[in-house]
């Protein structure tokens, strides 16, 4: 999916002219072409400016993790040590637990449970929904980016990049808020 997402971005971004679609742009992303990878399309779009800083780093991220998954002879799950090492690399992973930090779940005897221990009980599977969070906000970021692109411009995608990358920023601010007022 953000393969494919990248390349619908970086189709956006290239001249749409039918004869030079056909002729160069296809080639290019074609199956020996110096698109046809994941990692040149990630780079390709960072280097146009495309992509912030943050979401660069998830797709690297993703790129490691799928490598992992894909290319081990030994099997791989979200409880593998390598495969949560990536997962708590995710932008969003830092901005998920500052949240889930905040709350607590109740036993039946009353007593508080924390998300940690609800964690190490194996009823959160935390690794596998941040990866899941992570990937469904990099898709829509990415998707946000090519529609802009396509209605407005590149230079108009890369200022969408760019204040798309504050989210990690506004999102601590906003909890940091939340918390001085007492409302989370």
């Amino acid at each position: 999916m953000l393969d494919e997402s990248l390349a619908r971005l970086l189709r956006a971004a290239f001249i749409s002219k039918e004869p030079v679609q056909k002729k160069s742009i296809s080639k290019l992303f074609g199956p020996n072409g110096p698109l046809s990878s994941f990692w040149a399309k990630l780079h390709l779009a960072n280097v146009l400016g495309l992509l912030n800083s943050s979401l660069h780093s998830d797709l690297e991220v993703f790129r490691k993790l799928r490598n992992r998954f894909a290319h081990q002879m030994e099997p791989a799950d979200f409880g593998d040590t390598t495969v949560r090492h990536l997962a708590n690399l995710l932008s969003t992973t830092v901005h998920l637990r500052v949240g889930m930090d905040t709350y607590t779940a109740q036993a039946t005897d009353g007593k508080k449970v924390s998300e940690d221990q609800l964690v190490k009980d194996g009823y959160v599977k935390t690794a596998r929904a941040e990866f899941n969070v992570c990937l469904s906000l990099s898709l829509a970021i990415i998707e946000g980016i090519t529609a802009t692109v396509s209605k407005s411009g590149i230079e108009a995608g890369r200022l969408m990049a760019q204040e798309l990358g504050n989210f990690g920023e506004v999102y601590l601010k906003y909890k940091k808020e939340q918390s001085r007022s007492g409302s989370l």
